[in-house]
């Protein structure tokens, strides 16, 4: 039976009622931001490294899409208040080949391009 509203504090829930649902997904993607300037440097098939800011553990990704213009680094950040909010820069995403472990979406991670082509 589906709850025609959210649950909340004082509601009485049969035993054994879905209340929360985690959605599971095989693949993981980086998404981030590169200044004008760079693009020279990466193209689609690119190898990147991610390393995560807590453990510090290298991850390879191949860059899979690129946007095809620039944007305003404070709109694709959604804040306007940094020092470089004018700066131009292209959203880029890259996948991983396979899923880095306890590496959970909303990480925040460090990219680096190792400075090979990836077989697509």
């Amino acid at each position: 039976r589906a709850l025609a509203r959210k649950v909340q504090k004082g509601d009485a829930l049969e035993s054994g009622q879905r209340i929360v649902s985690l959605a599971t997904d095989a693949s993981l993607a980086v998404k981030f931001f590169v200044p004008e300037h760079r693009m020279a440097e990466l193209s689609e098939g690119a190898e990147i490294t991610v390393q995560t800011q807590a453990s510090g553990e290298e991850h390879k990704a191949v860059v899979r899409a690129i946007d095809f213009f620039p944007q305003e680094l404070g709109f694709l950040m959604e804040n306007e208040a940094l020092p470089n909010a004018r700066e131009k820069a292209f959203a880029v995403k890259a996948v991983f080949a396979a899923v880095p472990p306890g590496l959970a979406a909303g990480s925040e991670v460090k990219v680096k391009r190792t400075g090979r082509e990836a077989k697509r």
